[in-house]
């Protein structure tokens, strides 16, 4: 099978994932799917942006379209996907497992939706993840122990995630810049490996469970411009102190 074959079939794959997506869509108020027809290369659609040298979809941004619907299992038959932003819609339902099959992704942004259930393990195939931006949707359960070599920000604000956070991801993303956890149901201490990731510029884990003392270690963090631990069981061990601080103010910015 020649090059000039595989690319063929590989526009076809991308063509037809678009328009299982669009046949997902149940209202579009914005009317902008109407681009999403055969009179024009898909290409040219409206939020789709293609490579350079070959015409595979690598980017696919639909933020604040307030479109309804569903999102298709199709969306993981975007190999080329670099970027994918869904949010500010209405998208409703389970968190497609078959993301995972995006081996290419590295930002991911599903924030302000309707989506409930687990996020699943099948996003650990997402490799090169370096942004997961899932704030403010109805998710539930614990974060993947594995979720790519994430560089620059974890948003998960405004769930119903639950469960301990791994004592080593300071350790296993030491690029991390964003970690945002707020109002959810996590439980445990706030890792002080965090600490080890010297590019950190924010964490917020407001409202939670966490419980133990704030790591002595985030006051030599020179990056860090928000640290907001407030409403939590933080303290001397015990849950009288619901407020124990809400940043630290020896941090450089």
């Amino acid at each position: 099978m020649g090059p000039e074959y595989s690319s063929v079939l590989g526009n076809e794959t991308d063509k037809l994932a678009l328009l299982a997506l669009k046949s997902q869509i149940t209202d579009d108020p914005q009317k902008i799917l109407l681009s999403w027809n055969s009179s024009s290369h898909f290409c040219k659609w409206t939020g789709v942006i293609c490579g350079h040298k070959q015409e595979r979809v690598t980017g696919l941004n639909l933020k604040g379209r307030k479109l309804d619907g569903t999102i298709t299992p199709h969306i993981g038959n975007f190999s080329f996907l670099h970027s994918l932003d869904l949010s500010d819609y209405y998208f409703r339902g389970g968190f497609p497992p078959e993301l995972g099959n995006l081996g290419r992704l590295q930002i991911l942004n599903m924030s302000n939706n309707l989506l409930e259930g687990q996020v699943p393990a099948s996003l650990s195939g997402c490799s090169n993840l370096v942004s997961l931006a899932l704030r403010k949707n109805f998710l539930i359960g614990k974060i993947p122990p594995e979720i790519g070599s994430l560089q620059n920000l974890i948003s998960l604000s405004y769930n119903n995630f639950n469960g301990n956070i791994r004592n080593t991801i300071g350790l296993d993303l030491p690029k991390l810049k964003i970690f945002y956890l707020a109002f959810n149901f996590f439980t445990g201490q706030i890792p002080d490996s965090l600490s080890n990731a010297s590019a950190l510029e924010g964490i917020d884990v407001l409202h939670n469970n966490f419980t133990g003392k704030v790591p002595v270690s985030f006051g030599s963090s020179h990056n860090l411009q928000v640290f907001s631990v407030g409403y939590n069981l933080l303290g001397n061990g015990g849950s009288e102190d619901l407020n124990f601080v809400d940043s630290l103010t020896n941090c450089s910015n």
